[in-house]
């Protein structure tokens, strides 16, 4: 549990935003209104690309977030709200097609189990179902493929590479955290937070792996940022004096979220990626390898409990309906 074995078959080179036309890029981040998907948006802004963030709420108060395009969502732990967001990013999509789309919204499981208003426990809902909603909705129909010019000192074309659609899910792949697909929303056995949380680090990583199989349009990726400050452990630990003594910690210890976005935005349009669909990443955006027992039995589990899942939450939101 916990360990990371680097892919030592595997490498990418980065290039420098200047020497590519990354004005090209248009880049949808689900969860980009703080931590690590606000500091990846904010890279993306400062480099030329255009972004589309959605989130609670934006916080238009510079130059760079008022470049943002900005989809508002209520609560993205409800497949309801999931739904609707897709339906804003395939209008988006239509008009303006994505080169990329960057799944960070998450938290951690609370100390006694939670459930949303569809039924479903609040961080499997949050961290994963809603991300399994928006990637079945929108993912067939990215389908334009996008050019990348990468020009020389002069700004003159050195070369042009063809890249598909880019699909990269934060959280936790490779660490060997499984969790149980046979029990999804938790109900099972005796809760345990953590073990809750290890279920939408295994679904996630599992989601990685089928949309190599289901989508053959797209590239999908994950990342592994590790530990970083950022809100998400205030659902598990609180607003208290220890949550701020452990992220005072964290920060001290850890690469900032700006640090880790100067990493991973490089990834993001890296021409070698284009022959390793289904690859993941480490906080230093290397390549890793995938969790030892994640094979194509497990990954089914985990997708087709998810689709039950997905049942139970529109049944549940048709009755109150």
């Amino acid at each position: 549990m916990f360990s990371i074995y680097k892919d030592k078959t595997k490498r990418w080179t980065p290039i420098d935003f200047k020497d590519i036309n990354v004005q090209d890029m248009n880049v949808a981040i689900i969860g980009g209104t703080n931590g690590i998907g606000q500091a990846i948006s904010r890279k993306l802004i400062e480099d030329g690309a255009k972004v589309t963030v959605v989130g609670r709420t934006l916080r238009e108060d510079d130059e760079t977030s008022q470049k943002i395009q900005f989809i508002k969502t209520t609560d993205l732990g409800l497949v309801a709200e999931a739904d609707r967001v897709s339906t804003e990013l395939n209008r988006l999509n239509a008009k303006t097609p994505l080169t990329h789309v960057i799944f960070t919204t998450g938290i951690l499981a609370a100390p006694n189990r939670e459930e949303t208003i569809e039924g479903i426990e609040k961080d499997m809902a949050t961290s994963y179902l809603s991300r399994f909603v928006i990637l079945n909705n929108l993912v067939p129909n990215l389908k334009q493929s996008f050019q990348l010019e990468i020009t020389d000192n002069d700004n003159k074309i050195r070369s042009e590479v063809t890249l598909k659609p880019r699909v990269f899910v934060m959280g936790f792949p490779g660490n060997q955290s499984l969790g149980d697909p046979e029990d999804l929303n938790s109900l099972k056995t005796p809760y345990k937070p953590m073990q809750t949380h290890y279920n939408t680090v295994g679904a996630n990583e599992a989601l990685v792996i089928n949309s190599v199989k289901e989508n053959q349009n797209v590239n999908t990726f994950g990342l592994n940022p590790g530990i970083i400050q950022t809100g998400i452990r205030s659902n598990y630990m609180g607003e208290g004096w220890m949550s701020s003594i452990l992220e005072w910690i964290i920060s001290k210890t850890t690469q900032e979220a700006t640090t880790y976005a100067n990493k991973v935005v490089p990834l993001l349009w890296a021409p070698e990626l284009e022959k390793y669909n289904g690859s993941m990443f480490n906080n230093n955006a290397e390549f890793i390898l995938p969790s030892k027992e994640m094979d194509d039995q497990l990954v089914d589990k985990f997708i087709k409990n998810s689709k039950i899942l997905v049942d139970l939450a529109t049944q549940n939101d048709s009755k109150m309906s």
